[in-house]
This record gives C-alpha cells, structure tokens and sequence, in this order.
C-alpha cells in the first residue's frame, strides 16, 4: 500500500434539511479534478438549476427549490459524477 492514500471527493450540505427558498451551502472536498458543472434535480429526474464551476470554487451556495421534497445535488467531473441528497421542507 502507497503512503499517498487515494481521498475520494466528498460533498457536505448544510443546513439539510434546509428551509424551502433558504441558502444551502454545499463544500466540495478533495477534488483532485477540477468539477466542471453542479446540479440540482428533483425527483423526476428534470435538472432545476444548473452552473458551471470555476476551478477555485471549494463551495456552491444557491437558494434552495421552493417546493418541498427531496432533491439529488450533482456535481460533475472528468472522473464521473458525485452527488448528495438534498432536503428541502417548510417550517
């Protein structure tokens, strides 16, 4: 086994849940690629927002869907796709 142990990107989200219409934040670790794109989609699949990333963004912040449900927040690299669910509720 190498010294150089392998990190596998990671995503955090806070606050999760998160109030519908609030600012989430989501930071991205150890990503040795740079992420080209983030998404957020809804449970059918349907893609709602959509950005590019620059290659010195170490988080996103975005306001959060104002529909209530469960959403998947993607971020897309050269190295595949790495995601997070996301939980959008009311008071």
């Amino acid at each position: 086994k190498s010294n150089l142990e392998t990190l596998s990107p990671s995503l955090k989200s806070y606050p999760n849940p998160v109030l519908s219409g609030g600012l989430v934040t989501v930071e991205l670790h150890d990503f040795t690629e740079t992420p080209k794109t983030w998404q957020l989609v809804d449970a059918l699949g349907r893609i709602i927002q959509e950005q590019p990333l620059s290659g010195s963004e170490r988080s996103v912040s975005f306001e959060a869907p104002k529909a209530e449900g469960t959403y998947t927040f993607r971020v897309l690299t050269s190295d595949g796709v790495f995601s997070l669910k996301l939980i959008s509720a009311q008071r």
